[in-house]
């Protein structure tokens, strides 16, 4: 890790011990490249983080530059911040009053329950939670109060909306992505909780699933990595010091996603000295299965901010493919089997590239599927045979 992305790290937390002041003290009298610095802190959605940490230390190296570009980007977030908050509480009021059992998640919450203020996290849509049953009817209700449908992801379990006049996005989700992760997520509703959110009660999940989700937000898209996903996590586990770990875990094994938590942790841990309990992370020192994981997320870390729009940076660096990556992340056997048959049969973009169908004949990509993989496998054995 050069010295301009180590300083980003290093001020990326609210938790500072004195060897990290020493470390940044260190660094900032170097011959950093502060407008590359600028960059790499913008590029990871950790602006209102490192302005607090700059401003607590007063180095004479930083440059006024960089803190007044950090200050108005974070009192742009602001303004988006309450834009979003209203939004979210007139879609509260309009979705419940239709009998609909509703969560949010993400971006407003986040915001409030790991940083305790809204300037302090960048977000740019509401993201809000329904039971599969009721997804079609809350877009309904939506769309009848002024939003549009702006995209459908079924493998990511959501739509997108928008409605133009308020300026609001809304990412409506029946499940939790990555769909390979399979996450039993209807468990979720057995922990339904509320936040305090400018006055009004917001009903989100308990702190262990929102911990749990965190992790898995950090962790679910490794070819877009971004260190905000992974302060979230270590500033969760700092602004609530002593959680039972012990039911964390078990809750993380009844989702499925227990070895998503663990390399979370290791990571955030790594790059970010997450103040993780001792015993904690003696315990995930002995899981070197998830080697490859956390050295993919480490190294697509480092290098996310050089991407271009080319579909080849979707490519892993470290683990062999897309599939082992996730297939690292099953926790049980049966669950690899799962990830296996589910792979098989369920339709994918590639499916859709393959031939365009109305959304009334989508299920129709579960017969594309099966054609276009054996198509593949014949392709790419004629090519090696050549």
């Amino acid at each position: 890790m050069n010295n301009n992305l180590l300083l980003a790290t290093l001020l990326a937390r609210s938790y500072l011990s004195d060897a990290v002041v020493e470390k940044i003290d260190n660094l900032a009298s170097l011959d950093i490249n502060w407008k590359e610095v600028t960059g790499l802190i913008q590029h990871h959605r950790i602006s209102g983080l490192c302005l607090e940490t700059l401003r607590k230390l007063n180095h004479p190296s930083i440059p006024t530059e960089l803190i007044y570009t950090l200050q108005t980007e974070c009192t742009q977030s602001t303004r988006n911040a309450l834009v979003l908050m209203n939004a979210l509480h007139k879609l509260i009021e309009l979705i419940q009053s239709q009998g609909i059992e509703v969560a949010c998640f993400k971006g407003v919450v986040a915001a409030q329950l790991i940083y305790g203020q809204l300037s302090m996290r960048n977000f740019s849509d509401i993201d809000l939670f329904v039971r599969p049953a009721d997804h079609a009817a809350t877009e309904h209700l939506l769309i009848e109060n002024g939003f549009r449908i702006t995209n459908r992801y079924d493998d990511a379990y959501q739509s997108s909306l928008r409605d133009d006049q308020r300026r609001a996005n809304v990412d409506l989700h029946w499940g939790v992505p990555p769909q390979e992760l399979n996450l039993t997520s209807h468990l979720l509703w057995d922990n339904i909780s509320t936040i305090d959110i400018g006055n009004q009660a917001i009903p989100t999940f308990s702190f262990a699933d929102t911990l749990l989700l965190t992790a898995v937000n950090a962790i679910k898209e490794y070819w877009d990595s971004h260190l905000y996903r992974f302060c979230d996590l270590a500033e969760l586990i700092h602004r609530h010091p002593q959680p039972d770990w012990n039911a964390i875990f078990r809750r993380a094994e009844q989702l499925g996603c227990q070895r998503t938590l663990f390399a979370a942790l290791i990571v955030s841990e790594k790059l970010l000295g997450a103040p993780i309990p001792r015993d904690v992370t003696n315990m995930l020192s002995n899981h070197h299965e998830l080697d490859p994981i956390v050295d993919e997320l480490i190294k697509q870390l480092e290098q996310s901010h050089l991407n271009s729009g080319d579909e080849s940076y979707r490519k892993p660096k470290v683990v062999n493919s897309h599939k082992h990556y996730f297939l690292l992340l099953q926790d049980t056997l049966g669950r690899k089997l799962q990830f296996w048959l589910q792979w098989a049969l369920t339709p994918g973009a590639a499916d859709r590239e393959l031939i365009s169908l109305p959304r009334r004949l989508s299920g129709l990509y579960y017969l594309v599927r099966p054609i276009r993989l054996l198509l593949q496998r014949n392709h790419q054995e004629r090519n090696i045979r050549l």
